[in-house]
């Protein structure tokens, strides 16, 4: 395949590319110059042979193949003969004989078939071809023109001609592993199908080299073709298979270099429909806040005008679990064939609606165990039941699929996670100042009133001191000091348990808990009730710390936005976790709010959590409060 290996070659292309293709090939294959000598066997032809390569180099082929005869002027193209081997023993083999013409010289590539064969019998028939990346040109074998029932002058020229004699079903599979040989360099080997000049269907192997040049570029392409098809009659089941096959790769490739998941679901459904015959296809997407199937965008229909109200109807229905065909394989979980079904089994079977559609076959998408789409084929001809092997390619391409839509989740989750975090940051470094700012506020216009007031008091009594004016005022005024000074010091502890509650230090965690409640229900009037189910709870400081601001935050946020008039708190622990459970009786949160990338305070909770191996579930029914 291509990237096997890197063949950097100067240009012009030398002779010695011929060698690296006969090396390649499985079958017994002689590389031979324009003297009809050996100059290169390939180890299947060894084996035959009997042979080592080094003693046939040089070797006169008719000393091998005694029924050739060195005087032919013109290659014959297959012939019968019996081959040589090492041990004197002779073996019946068909050989075929292809020219390969260089710029500087010419040879001929020798293939053995052991037994003998029809002459006119077109599957021995070995060909060669050559692309001029550069100039865009296109040189072929003689052979190569006669299988595609060609006379070589009307041969394409060019590589975008030959690729309209591929079978349309093989044609975006064939140009796919062509550009990656061109892009990656190295060996190649291909299975397809041509369309022939009569409409006749062949199988054709090829097997070849790409060659880079230094820069990396590609500059040429080497291939020998030959027809594998079985015999003068078509072999239906072995296109088949080979249509099967080429599918898969064609899907697995794909996968493998998706970057858009409507794209690969798009060329999912183009393929399988062009392979299986099917009218059209469809694809339901899993909508997790609905906990419906929804239409996706991705269609392939043959007829738009036949299946055009079908559509329709279906681009506005939903399915849940258990209804529709869709959502029958939702609540299997397993794929389903269906043959004429009626309204009772879809809504969408109207006869309106259905057109000419006779069955349809419906699989799962699948990540891991859970189902996050279903596929729809539709088929409007009458038969018993898919075709095995497009069933098998199919279970194949959903799983290829499933992995793919999970890779775009996990990078979309990245994403989303990398902007909440630096929405996160910022937000957190706007409260930072924000708080800075009220900090300031508090201590200039609340503690700075009442400092200057125990100033100004203290000036004057020194200044009745100096003059003597003391008496009973004396005392009211130094009990008036006293005050500032208490209502100055309750300030600072007010400013500092905000900060940081010295209570979570000094008391523990649960009077922490507990104050907060009871602060909590005196600010907003919203009743608290505290249940623990275990009076020695005692988390280390960072995880006091961490449930502590996440009992903070969930507060805050009922005191803002659920109108609530009670809020029920329940903390539990086990051998290896905590458990902080707060349940009120508010408007409840709407599912779209708990991971909008605004609700940074529900973000910052759930950073919190993860710092500690933990996480926040948050839940919410209309009308029925919210459950944190």
């Amino acid at each position: 395949m291509g990237g096997a290996a890197v063949s950097h070659v100067p240009e012009p292309l030398a002779p010695y590319s011929l060698l690296h293709i006969v090396h390649s090939a499985l079958d017994p294959v002689l590389l031979l110059d324009h003297t009809w000598k050996v100059a290169c066997i390939n180890e299947s032809a060894s084996s035959v042979l009997g042979y080592q390569e080094a003693d046939l180099i040089g070797f006169p082929i008719v000393k091998i193949l005694p029924g050739w005869k060195e005087s032919r002027s013109i290659v014959q193209t297959t012939f019968e003969t019996g081959a040589v081997k090492k041990d004197r023993c002779i073996l019946a083999v068909t050989v075929t004989i292809a020219t390969w013409r260089t710029e500087q010289e010419h040879f001929h590539i020798a293939l053995l078939h052991p037994g003998t064969h029809s002459s006119q019998n077109t599957e021995a028939v070995l060909a060669s071809w050559e692309l001029d990346v550069v100039q865009d040109r296109l040189q072929s074998s003689v052979e190569l023109a006669r299988l595609y029932g060609l006379d070589i002058a009307e041969f394409p020229g060019k590589y975008a001609e030959l690729l309209k004699r591929i079978h349309p079903e093989d044609r975006e599979y064939f140009d796919s592993a062509i550009s990656r040989a061109l892009q990656d360099g190295g060996y190649f080997n291909l299975d397809y199908r041509i369309i022939r000049n009569d409409g006749s269907v062949r199988l054709i192997e090829d097997r070849g080299e790409a060659f880079l040049n230094t820069s990396g570029q590609a500059i040429r392409l080497i291939a020998l073709s030959r027809d594998v098809t079985g015999g003068t009659i078509e072999n239906e089941e072995l296109l088949k298979k080979i249509s099967i096959l080429n599918l898969l790769q064609q899907l697995a490739a794909a996968a493998n270099e998706a970057d858009d998941l409507d794209s690969l679901l798009q060329f999912t459904l183009d393929r399988v429909c062009a392979v299986s015959g099917w009218d059209a296809g469809h694809v339901w997407l899993w909508a997790d806040a609905d906990q419906v199937l929804k239409s996706s965008r991705v269609w392939y229909i043959r007829d738009e005008q036949v299946f055009k109200r079908f559509r329709e109807v279906s681009s506005v229905t939903s399915f849940s679990s258990g209804v529709g065909i869709p959502g029958c394989v939702l609540a299997s979980g397993r794929p389903q064939w269906f043959q004429r079904f009626s309204r009772d089994v879809d809504p969408r079977c109207d006869p309106a609606g259905i057109g000419n559609l006779h069955s349809v076959y419906a699989m799962p998408m699948l990540i891991r165990e859970k189902i996050i789409g279903v596929m729809e084929f539709y088929i409007s001809i009458d038969v018993p039941g898919p075709d095995a092997a497009i069933i098998e390619a199919l279970s194949h391409a959903g799983s290829q699929i499933g992995r793919v839509i999970e890779r775009v989740w996990s990078q979309e989750a990245l994403q989303r996670s990398r902007e909440h975090l630096r929405a996160l940051a910022a937000r957190l470094q706007a409260v930072r100042e924000e708080e800075r700012i009220r900090i300031a506020r508090e201590i200039h216009d609340e503690l700075g009133q009442l400092l200057t007031v125990l100033k100004i008091d203290l000036t004057l009594m020194r200044q009745n001191f100096e003059e003597g004016l003391t008496g009973p005022q004396t005392s009211q005024e130094l009990l008036r000091m006293s005050k500032v000074s208490d209502s100055a010091i309750e300030s600072v502890q007010r400013i500092a348990s905000e900060l940081r509650p010295m209570i979570l230090d000094k008391l523990g965690f649960l009077e922490a808990i507990d104050w907060f409640c009871k602060d909590f229900s005196t600010r907003t009037g919203i009743a608290c009730s505290l249940n623990v189910a275990s009076k020695n709870l005692s988390p280390a400081e960072d995880h006091s710390i961490a449930l502590f601001r996440i009992f903070q935050e969930t507060l805050t946020n009922i005191a803002r936005h659920a109108k609530a008039s009670k809020v029920s708190i329940t903390i539990t622990d086990s051998p290896s976790s905590y458990l902080l459970t707060v349940q009120d009786n508010g408007l409840g949160i709407d599912h779209r709010q708990i991971n909008a990338a605004k609700s940074l305070g529900l973000l910052g909770m759930r950073e919190r959590a993860i710092a500690l191996g933990g996480e926040v579930k948050i839940s919410g029914k209309a009308g029925a409060g919210t459950l944190v």
